[in-house]
Formats: C-alpha cells, structure tokens, sequence
C-alpha cells in the first residue's frame, strides 16, 4: 500500500503478466491501489460502494447498463483469479457511468461520479496505459 506505483507500474507488462492480478502480482497491487484510492480519496464516493435497494429506486436499474458496485468490484477482485486489471478498470468505470446515466448534470452524485472517473482515467494514464 506504501508503494510507489509509478515505480511499480513500470515493471507492469514486464515481468508479471499485465492481466495477471493474482495475489502479489504488480496487477494486483494496482487493482487494490485503484480501489483504495477511490474508496479513500475523494468526498461523496460511499454512495458508489453498494448498488441502490431496487425497491426503493427501480428506476435507477431502468436507466443504468450493468448493475455494479465498488464493492462487487472489491468481491471479485477477492474471489475471482480469472478477474484481469482490464475488468476491474471497466466495471469500475461502469460503477461510474452508471451514476452518470441516472443523475442530472449538476447532482452533486453526478459531480462526484465525474471527478471519480477523472480520477481512475489519471491513475490509468499513471499506472497502466
């Protein structure tokens, strides 16, 4: 966690495999950072952690593409070891455009949302790309 992800991601492609995000791989280490950041980093992003209680906002799921949330991100990264770094970077951009789809431009959900995508396309453009 203390790690210097520009320095890490530099071996990224390298010696791991860019994909391979099984435990103590420099993939995997980004995935988690990616998270962490995101869960840590910025005001107003715990609303993106679970999905919406359908009952209470159905229309939420007729708006959105595919229901997720950080948080079945952060369980597949756990349970999953066929997950790749690309697919935990697409659905938490999901996660995110979702927000965006059901909020109006102006919400403050929208606005976090947006500074959270920026936020994932810098540390993509940082770590990864």
């Amino acid at each position: 966690m203390c790690e210097d992800m520009n320095t890490l991601s530099m071996i990224l492609g390298k010696d791991d495999d860019q994909e391979n995000i099984s435990v103590g791989t420099v993939g995997r280490k980004i995935a988690e950072r990616i998270l962490m950041e995101l869960y840590c980093n910025t005001e107003g992003s715990d609303i993106f952690s679970v999905r919406p209680n359908p009952i209470i906002h159905p229309e939420y799921f007729a708006s959105i593409g595919r229901e997720i949330a950080l948080n079945d991100v952060r369980d597949l990264l756990i349970r999953n070891e066929n997950y790749k770094l690309s697919e935990v970077v697409e659905d938490i951009k999901q996660v995110l455009v979702n927000a965006m789809s059901y909020y109006e431009v102006g919400d403050p959900y929208f606005n976090s949302a947006r500074r959270l995508l920026n936020h994932l396309h810098r540390m993509y453009q940082s770590w990864i790309a």
